[in-house]
């Protein structure tokens, strides 16, 4: 329409100057007519109706031949034409082709210090991930360090993972530290959380020392292990070994008559963690209790440990001890109890107790396989998990001496129970990956297989687009999924999960919400309300202020873009754009909209800054 228009008004220019000769006869054409008329009265009358017939148009181009009238009928159809093709080929099919994912560049946004658990040379920080992810995924969180307040004092990187929270240790009582926090990306390296400042604590006495334990025992010595104390920001200078005198082998009766205690053994260096304590009394039972002690003072005393030193006469290994007991049988778990009650422990210490559990069996086979699941001095109990549904589990325990190993106790057996549903599995609160248009999530595996292996977990998810409710969409069988479809961005889409095994599928999570990120300038919330509000009218509404506005140029379509559907103005310049692009580049291509070579045009010339512009992928736009 353009050319048309062009060469229309340039070549009424170039006859504007010059007289037409079809409204003045030249000299050349007055000579002919002189002659003719001196020849023959028919020539005369000839020529004057040829006059007549020139004298109708209005206007000429360079030729005699051609009629004003014919131009203007043909001008017309050419300008019919355009208008068609613009109506009904070109704007139809401003996005007919799209790339399916945006390339728009956003990076992360800040995440958000939440936590700073300061202890007194040690501390935790936590941190929320940033509302916006940016167009990339999240490959990292670098966490930096600043000792003190002072601005002009520089950051230390000292943490990049992709963890949300980082504990550190080796710091100083009673000082400031501060805190930022940035988001790496595929795209690039974020901006910094606010800066957080904290005071570490101030140090204080040692804490209790735990796990206390014999480790071997003789006629005349005890040699006693722990586990390291907790020096509370001042370095630990020993650990202190303190044994009275007990009246019999009963701890209780022990502690109602106290004895002096006194200074048995110690330890200076931190890293070794026990200590033998020698020139004791043979076949005498002690009391035994540590304590740490740093700078600024003694900590507390640990619980009582009743021990005592060898028989002067052959000591053996201990004897029988009690049977196990099992409590809490469920289809997949059971609690075993067992006490520290042995027939004897053969005139020596008892130094551990070594529990061992049958893998499970059908029915009363008496062939059992065993393995263990505890060595211990101290402890009482334990709680068996991922066990197999109506089976049988047999249990036995021995003590062990410097001697040896004692006789096994008698078996103690339980059945689990029927086969049930598994209980429900735990949606992580991050993401693992997300972008503009996909989400992954992962899960915890359920505290109960209901007493068989978990087959698969069964995921759901809503369509945030068409107004879906929750519906199964996978089955995996890991504990982690992707979703299948692209998501529009800036948009919140809900997930459950519940884990099966062969006879049922159990309890669902708690529903999780996650959002996708923004990644254009159509992708963000008002936006994302406005393409899902006018789905079904929204492309007529951008055709028609295209139309409306093709002779006045300027922001009329994106102005008018906003105010029709609905779009803020940096998406309504992305669809005004797309439009003028197609009208410039692509109008001899688009003559055939289906061809590839329309199609080739619009991907090369217009599209790819349309989706990076917009952000938004290609099955959301405007059918």
């Amino acid at each position: 329409v353009v050319v048309v228009v062009v060469v229309m008004e340039r070549g009424s220019q170039s006859h504007s100057t010059e007289k037409s000769p079809l409204l003045l006869p030249s000299t050349n054409d007055i000579e002919k007519e002189n002659i003719q008329e001196r020849t023959t009265n028919h020539d005369e009358i000839n020529l004057k109706n040829m006059r007549k017939k020139t004298h109708c148009c209005c206007c000429s181009f360079s030729s005699r031949r051609s009629c004003c009238l014919i131009t203007t009928a043909v001008a017309l159809v050419v300008i019919a034409v355009g208008i068609v093709l613009v109506l009904f080929v070109i704007l139809p099919n401003i996005s007919s082709y799209h790339p399916v994912k945006p390339s728009h560049r956003v990076l992360p946004g800040q995440p958000n210090i939440t936590t700073t658990l300061m202890g007194t040379t040690s501390c935790t920080v936590e941190w929320d991930p940033p509302v916006i992810i940016g167009s990339g995924s999240i490959t990292s969180y670098v966490l930096e360090l600043r000792k003190g307040s002072d601005n002009s004092s520089s950051f230390t990187n000292i943490f990049n993972d992709l963890s949300l929270q980082a504990s550190l240790s080796h710091l100083n009582t009673s000082t400031i530290y501060c805190f930022r926090v940035f988001a790496n990306s595929t795209i690039g390296k974020g901006n910094s959380s606010d800066i957080v400042c904290n005071t570490t604590k101030q140090a204080s006495v040692p804490g209790g020392i735990n796990n206390v334990r014999p480790l071997n025992a003789s006629q005349t010595s005890l040699e006693i292990g722990w586990n390291a104390p907790e020096c509370n920001g001042d370095a630990c200078q020993a650990v202190i070994v303190e044994a009275r005198k007990a009246s019999n082998k009963v701890l209780q009766d022990s502690l109602s008559s106290r004895g002096a205690p006194h200074h048995v053994c110690n330890s200076t260096n931190m890293t070794i963690t026990s200590c033998t304590a020698m020139g004791l009394e043979v076949n005498t039972s002690y009391v035994v209790q540590l304590r740490a002690i740093n700078s600024v003072g003694i900590g507390p005393l640990s619980p009582p440990l009743l021990l005592h030193t060898d028989e002067a006469q052959h000591p053996s290994a201990p004897s029988i001890c009690s049977a196990p007991t099992i409590q809490n049988t469920t289809s997949d778990s059971m609690t075993v109890t067992w006490n520290h009650k042995c027939n004897g422990d053969g005139g020596s210490q008892i130094v551990l107790f070594e529990g061992e559990v049958s893998n499970g069996t059908a029915g009363n086979s008496t062939s059992l396989t065993f393995h263990n699941i505890m060595r211990n001095f101290s402890q009482e109990h334990s709680m068996l998990t991922n066990l197999f549904a109506s089976l049988k589990y047999c249990f036995k325990m021995r003590a062990v001496n410097r001697i040896g190993n004692g006789a096994w106790s008698n078996l103690s057996c339980a059945f689990t129970q029927n086969s049930t549903c598994p209980s429900a599995p735990s949606i992580s609160p991050i993401p693992s990956f997300v972008n503009g248009t996909s989400i992954a999530l992962n899960w915890t595996a359920p505290s109960s297989s209901g007493g068989l292996p978990i087959s698969h977990y069964n995921v759901w998810q809503d369509n945030w687009w068409e107004n879906e409710p929750l519906m199964s969409v996978a089955n995996v069988s890991a504990n982690n999924f992707t979703t299948l479809f692209p998501l529009f961005p800036s948009a919140a889409y809900n997930f459950r999960v519940r884990a099966c095994n062969r006879k049922c599928c159990g309890e669902f999570s708690d529903t999780i919400t996650f959002h996708t990120s923004n990644t254009g300038n159509c992708a963000n919330d008002v936006d994302a309300k406005a393409y899902k509000r006018t789905k079904t009218t929204m492309k007529p509404d951008i055709q028609g202020c295209l139309i409306s506005c093709i002779l006045k140029g300027g922001t009329c379509a994106v102005n008018c873009i906003e105010k029709k559907v609905g779009l803020t103005q940096k998406c309504s310049q992305c669809w005004a754009a797309e439009g003028e692009c197609t009208l410039k580049n692509c109008v001899g291509p688009c003559l055939n909209p289906t061809s590839s070579k329309c199609k080739q045009c619009s991907e090369d010339k217009c599209f790819p800054d349309c989706v990076t512009c917009s952000g938004v992928p290609r099955q959301y736009f405007p059918p």
